[in-house]
């Protein structure tokens, strides 16, 4: 598999006017993401007999029959960037950002292991192998194609407003102009093939934002005193349209399959307090007040039309923070914090029924609540610091995003939990100017425990590991300047295993579905041919190490790159 990245920029001042411009490509062969297999069964006789699946399980350990795999996928991603900055006076400062992507991701690749008695592939039925019966569908051997367009439009206004008052301003708009996937229902190799397939298209999905910060350094004269306020608004919507299709190639939209959709926004104030009682101690206070709506929400399924009910919910969170500087070079705060998270439009609005897969949201999804505490200690050191943070957290109300993999198809839940209780540590150790000065050294390392403590639908997940939470992650980055043009950089990545299911069932390692322990090492080294040339190479993934975090982890993986600074 193959991959390159080109990048250009330009960048200058004219005057007032700053102005940078940016393009990106980068083209990408993936490895299969996805392997297809089915459980094993006892033959009834009837079956065909095949040749070419691997034997093997799947994440819970149950015995089954790998027979394919979705195949390599090729991506083409483009990105154009444009900044244009104005100093409309020496303390008021302007500037206008766009961005416009388009992305191709090209899924045609798919893989069939298996052969019947004639020696051509089976693309369908009830097949026997060694003893072993198993199912497999026409549908999971289709192929797709994505074409995606998106737009970003922003702009910054800052300046001051007196000696003590500075104001930063800033509105945003995000537009998804084109987001279609031509997915077939069958394989275009199957003999039984046939033009149909299916259209899936986002029709008016984006967000928009606006903020206004007010800063004061000085508040009433008082240096002790610092004020930060401000309003934050946003505003997200999302629709999304699945068609059954005579011919998906050319793109006809034949019939409604279903479609969803919905919006939501927030209005949000908040303001925070920051005294220094003395050179010593510092004392911090805030809070945001947040109005969550809903409107819009639907669900039509092949012309069964469901609406959701509008909502609204209006919450309120504070925070506190306390400094100590005991001595010189070091640091002491302990921090809580109420804190909300609103679901967003794809958990309460996104539902899909596909070939692939099937997405089921949930509009009566409550905000997540949660109570944090943190101690953090630091200390200072010659080129950097060292900084340990003990953490505690209460989650009420916890949105879990459930992924099963039934018959091949993706089958993706938002489930509510009603709580869930993390405690943990991180150390951080980041320095430069090691070695003579010639070493830099950044590491961190974290250890979690987070539990399902509460659950009145389910009693039964109270006291699970909640998922996708490695009870131990840590990363290690060294770079060594071995002359004035060279250097040598490499890095470790450890994490441990974790769980996908909320019930902790999935305990099989190495396999497609599975989250495993993983230890990758990288390598990376530059060297500056002329002052304006830089050469770099790297392999990522040294060792070659296998590992799924759900998806296969890529192998070992080399690299090349060549800049140019004119």
């Amino acid at each position: 598999l193959n991959g390159y990245k080109g990048f250009l920029s330009y960048g200058d001042r004219l005057g007032k006017l700053s102005l940078y411009s940016a393009y990106s490509h980068l083209r990408n062969d993936s490895q299969a993401m996805t392997f297809l297999f089915s459980g094993a069964g006892s033959p009834q006789g009837s079956e065909i007999v095949g040749t070419g699946a691997l034997t093997g399980t799947d994440e819970y350990g149950q015995p089954v029959r790998y027979y394919g795999n979705t195949g390599a996928e090729d991506s083409l991603t483009q990105q154009l960037k444009l900044k244009l900055g104005y100093d409309l006076t020496p303390s008021w400062f302007l500037l206008f950002n766009t961005g416009f992507e388009a992305r191709q991701i090209d899924s045609t690749g798919t893989q069939n292991y298996l052969l019947g008695p004639d020696g051509n592939p089976i693309w369908e039925g009830r097949v026997v192998q060694g003893g072993t019966a198993f199912d497999i569908a026409a549908r999971d051997f289709s192929v797709s194609d994505l074409e995606r367009q998106s737009l970003l439009l922003g702009a910054r206004l800052q300046g001051l407003l007196s000696d003590r008052w500075h104001v930063e301003a800033g509105v945003s708009h995000f537009d998804v102009l084109k987001d279609v996937t031509q997915a077939s229902l069958r394989n275009p190799a199957d003999p039984a093939f046939t033009p149909a397939g299916t259209l899936r298209g986002f029709d008016e999905a984006g967000w928009e934002t606006l903020d206004v910060r007010l800063q004061n350094d000085g508040l009433a004269g008082n240096d002790r005193l610092s004020l930060t306020t401000g309003y934050r608004y946003e505003q997200y919507g999302l629709s999304v349209t699945n068609f059954n299709s005579a011919d998906y190639a050319a793109g006809e939209r034949t019939s409604l399959n279903n479609s969803s959709g919905g919006d939501s926004w927030v209005h949000a104030a908040f303001a925070q307090l920051t005294w220094r009682l003395s050179s010593n101690w510092e004392l911090t206070a805030g809070g945001r007040l947040e109005s969550w709506a809903t409107d819009n929400g639907f669900f039509n399924d092949r012309g069964n039309l469901e609406q959701h009910v509008d909502r609204s919910e209006n919450r309120f969170s504070p925070k506190l923070s306390l400094a100590y500087v005991p001595a010189e070079r070091w640091l002491l705060r302990l921090s809580t914090a109420k804190a909300y998270r609103f679901p967003i439009v794809e958990e309460l609005f996104q539902n899909e029924r596909r070939t692939n897969g099937t997405s089921i949201a949930n509009a009566d999804l409550e905000p997540e609540d949660g109570l944090h505490y943190n101690l953090m200690v630091e200390r200072l050191v010659t080129g950097g610091h060292v900084r340990l943070n003990l953490f505690t957290e209460t989650v009420k109300d916890v949105i879990f995003n459930q992924a099963s993999i039934v018959d091949n198809r993706r089958i993706s839940t938002f489930l509510p939990i009603d709580e869930v209780v993390t405690d943990g540590a991180e150390l951080v150790f980041n320095q430069r100017g090691l070695a003579s000065g010639k070493l830099l050294l950044r590491f961190n390392a974290a250890y979690t425990d987070a539990e399902i403590t509460r659950n009145r639908p389910n009693p039964d997940l109270e006291g699970k590991v909640f998922p996708r939470m490695p009870r131990w992650r840590s990363n290690l980055l060294l770079n060594y300047q071995l002359t004035d043009r060279w250097d040598l950089g490499g890095g470790v990545r450890y994490s441990s295993d974790s769980y996908g299911d909320l019930d902790n069932s999935d305990t099989a390692d190495n396999v497609f579905g599975a989250h495993d322990a993983f230890t990758q090492l990288n390598l990376r080294s530059s060297f500056d041919v002329r002052e304006d040339v830089r050469l770099s190479f790297g392999i990522d993934n040294l060792t070659d190490e296998i590992a799924y975090v759900h998806h296969p982890w890529p192998g070992r993986t080399f690299f090349l790159e060549i800049g140019v600074n004119l």
